[in-house]
């Protein structure tokens, strides 16, 4: 059961939330859902690679706009995946 933010229920504002696992172009995302110490959301992504190497990470804002997330999350990953082989670079066409 979640609350407004999306983030599931907590028991203390204190303490993680949620934690999320993905995969998105072949890189592994870890999204760490918590509350600080003054009631606010935050969503913290985290980005792998397939031999578990950490690549980078973004905080979102906790607004709900998971749509707007998944797309700017897509774009990252696509990147890092191209830059790291993790996908091949697409042939333009002549």
């Amino acid at each position: 059961r979640g609350n407004r933010t999306g983030c599931p229920a907590s028991l203390s504002k204190f303490i993680v939330i949620g934690v999320n696992t993905m995969v998105m172009n072949n890189i592994g995302i870890v999204q760490n859902c918590y509350m600080d110490r003054n009631g606010q959301p935050h969503n913290e992504y985290y980005f792998f690679s397939a031999n578990n190497i950490r690549l980078g990470g973004v905080l979102l804002p906790s607004n709900s706009q998971y749509m707007e997330d998944a797309k700017t999350l897509n774009i990252i990953t696509k990147a890092l995946a191209l830059r790291w082989g993790a996908i091949s670079q697409p042939r333009k066409r002549k």
